[in-house]
């Protein structure tokens, strides 16, 4: 049994959970370990904006890496 300190479960509409299955296929990644990509970066660019940076290319929904420009 999954440990809840450490898991938690959260509710989809079906269109949201079949455009998940969807994304974490063309990812070739779990469902959980693409939801939890697809809020890391979401996460990330909200941080990023407080703080004043924007992304200065995307790379795809699942890319391995993001470049930041500081906007004067």
């Amino acid at each position: 049994m999954p440990n809840p300190k450490e898991y938690k479960s959260v509710g989809l509409t079906t269109e949201a959970y079949d455009k998940l299955k969807y994304v974490a296929a063309q990812e070739d990644r779990p469902l959980g370990r693409q939801l939890s990509r697809l809020i890391d970066v979401a996460y990330l660019q909200i941080q990023n904006a407080k703080r004043g940076y924007r992304p200065a290319s995307t790379g795809g929904i699942g890319s391995a890496s993001t470049v930041m420009e500081f906007e004067d």
